[in-house]
């Protein structure tokens, strides 16, 4: 009898942890800088590089990627890409994919064009090394300018609809017509590991079909 309901636990434990467990867990790592110029006093003139994409799915449930976009901080904090999602972004040559549960995905992006509300398409040309972005009065007024580049990824869920979080790229200093990497502050982005995008652990009955409005996850 003992024996019995033993089995019978260890049967339903086995069967929550592969069936009922939901753990997702979504890093990237980037490889390839995203820089850009300054020209004049007051533009930014991103230079549009290539840049390797590792999308690392360390959960049991598989994750979509809807998109991959490009944005440029340069004034405020500058430190740190999460919380927010720039004020002109770009978008890339990213296509949607799938990354399965317990996988990795490799894929590789660049500027294709700049995000826009006055397009019919809504994205407006990209040019390398022209002006597309403009600085704002206190960082057009800054002799040397601090910029970190950041990657917004949007994905999906099992548990939420939709997510997007951000990624540091690159940091970078522009004095003049010069450009200078400035020291990082994390220790993923210095050794050039994963940086995570989303974590949640739960079962599947605790779905939320809607956007992800836990401030934890913007």
């Amino acid at each position: 009898m003992l024996f019995s309901l033993v089995a019978l636990i260890l049967s339903l434990a086995t069967a929550y942890w592969n069936i009922a467990r939901l753990d997702e867990n979504l890093s990237v790592v980037i490889r390839g800088e995203q820089l850009a110029n300054r020209i004049g006093k007051d533009g930014l003139a991103p230079q549009g590089g290539e840049t390797d994409l590792l999308f690392v799915n360390s959960g049991n449930r598989p994750v979509g990627i809807l998109s991959v976009r490009i944005f440029f901080l340069t004034g405020g904090n500058t430190k740190d890409c999460k919380g927010t999602q720039g004020e002109q972004r770009f978008t890339t040559t990213f296509k949607p994919i799938i990354v399965k549960a317990d996988d990795i995905v490799a894929t590789k992006i660049k500027i294709d064009g700049i995000e826009s509300l006055n397009q019919p398409n809504g994205k407006a040309k990209f040019s390398p090394n022209a002006i597309s972005q403009y600085l704002d009065a206190e960082a057009a007024n800054k002799k040397e300018l601090n910029v970190v580049s950041c990657l917004l990824v949007q994905l999906s869920t099992a548990s939420t609809a939709f997510h997007s979080e951000s990624a540091v790229i690159s940091r970078f200093k522009i004095i003049g017509s010069e450009v200078f990497f400035n020291p990082t502050d994390s220790e993923n982005e210095a050794k050039g590991g994963p940086q995570e995008l989303y974590s949640h652990v739960g079962n599947i009955f605790q779905r939320h079909l809607g956007p992800d409005v836990d401030p934890s996850h913007r």
